[in-house]
């Protein structure tokens, strides 16, 4: 049952990875080399490793169930269970130890699982059609494919380029201001925003649409020639 409650909403389970990530970088401290070669490890307390294994349930079922029903997902189950299993190992003097590299490459993995579950979440919330702009979006891996009716198709690329695409075709008439942008984006400034906005509609005119100033914001149509 959790298992394909994380199958459909895999955001459930990275967001308890990810906290668990973060919480395990914040309690670990360097261990004293041992010697020259000693491998670089880190330790945490015994009870602080008992509360982290509470974030995602000592039930090893869970994970392993999930591990069996995708092969879609980039969350590596194998390192997770090997995770839970070192935090659950016996201590020495009170202190559990852990690999340095281990806990970079687990941190590494729920993160690359964060952004894939994320993905996944795009994509169930995005409609795939506009009558409106006669165009169907479709996501390729990391790519956005924007078809067009009769005039042909474009992937989009880029960590600016799609979601201010998406941002666009989600709202109500393809048009949002220029403040809903920035509160989007906060990295964003009005002049990177604008720099942004004339890439992207640069590559859309290949497909015959375009993003243009309209009043205080943006709207996403399809170029004025074509005509119907």
């Amino acid at each position: 049952m959790q298992a394909q409650l994380w199958l459909d909403e895999p955001g459930r389970l990275s967001e308890l990875l990810v906290r668990l990530a973060d919480q395990l970088e914040a309690a670990v401290v360097p261990r004293p080399a041992v010697s020259r070669r000693s491998e670089p490890a880190v330790t945490l307390s015994e009870s602080t490793a008992a509360s982290l294994v509470a974030i995602v349930g000592t039930d090893r079922g869970g994970i392993n169930e999930y591990r069996r029903l995708t092969d879609a997902s980039p969350l590596d189950c194998r390192l997770v269970l090997d995770v839970l299993d070192r935090l659950q190992a016996e201590p020495e003097d009170g202190q559990l130890i852990l690999p340095v590299a281990v806990v970079s490459e687990f941190r590494g993995n729920v993160d690359e699982f964060a952004r894939w579950a994320r993905f996944q979440q795009r994509q169930e919330q995005t409609l795939p059609r506009s009558d409106a702009l006669k165009t169907s979006i479709e996501f390729v891996d990391d790519e956005l494919l924007v078809k067009t009716d009769g005039d042909g198709s474009l992937k989009l690329r880029g960590a600016v380029s799609i979601p201010m695409f998406l941002a666009l075709w989600r709202a109500p008439g393809h048009r949002l201001s220029a403040q809903s942008f920035l509160d989007i984006d906060r990295s964003l400034s009005a002049s990177g925003l604008e720099r942004h906005s004339t890439r992207l509609c640069s590559k859309l005119q290949g497909v015959l649409l375009e993003v243009i100033r309209s009043g205080s914001g943006y709207v996403l149509r399809r170029c004025p020639r074509q005509g119907h």
